[in-house]
Order: C-alpha cells, then structure tokens, then sequence
C-alpha cells in the first residue's frame, strides 16, 4: 500500500498552506485575545470551498476523499486551532446533518435541500 500523497493532494496542501500563511496567522492571535469570531477567514474559506470537500458538486461541494479533508484541518490548525475547529464542526456537523436527510426525506429534499443545500456550501461565496 502506497501512503503517498498524490499530486492534487500536495497542490491542495500547499492551497492551504498558502491562504493560512497569507491570511490566518498575521491575524490569530489578535482575533484569539479579543474571543472574536473569525467572520472575514469563515467567509474566505467558504469561497475557497473547504466546506463542501465532503459533498457532492450537485449540492455545491466538490466530493474529495477524507485524506483531503485531514490536510485542510491539519493545515488551518498549524495557523490557528480555533479556524480548524469551526471549519471541521460546519463540515462534519452543521451541514452533514442537512446532507444526510435530504436523501432520506424527498420532501425535505425538494422543499429544503435543492435551494438551501447548495448554501449551506457557498452561502459565504
């Protein structure tokens, strides 16, 4: 078994890595003294699409593997835990949960999920 990374997968590292040298760590511990919510770096990574890495493309994700989704947590937590924490409960939790009804419930599927789904993905696009 091969464990190493495949070349999208160090491209995306290096993604991340970027945006958290640029725009996360210039700004940690300034937003962690004041106990502010990070809301301009969880809108920048809704618009660069790490919330929907789990999901498929028609509800606005981009349908990864899990490995992707650990780079991006790990690399957000090298510039600060408090953005990896927030950006893995949103992905894991806030939205999963949505996700994950909307195949078993065709009324909330139709109702909810088909116009707010996608949102829930790019709502901070």
């Amino acid at each position: 078994m091969d464990f190493k990374p495949t070349s999208e997968e160090e491209l995306f590292r290096k993604t991340v890595a970027t945006f958290v040298e640029k725009e996360v760590i210039p700004f940690a511990d300034e937003l962690e003294k004041k106990g502010e919510f990070p809301t301009s770096l969880f809108k920048r990574a809704g618009k660069l699409g790490y919330f929907g890495l789990r999901y498929p493309p028609n509800y606005g994700g981009t349908e990864t593997n899990t490995l992707m989704f650990c780079i991006l947590c790990e690399e957000l937590a090298r510039g600060w835990m408090s953005l990896a924490m927030i950006t893995a409960m949103q992905s894991l939790m806030g939205t999963n949960f949505i996700y994950s009804w909307c195949g078993y419930r065709p009324r909330i599927n139709t109702n909810y999920c088909e116009k707010g789904e996608k949102s829930l993905y790019s709502k901070w696009n």
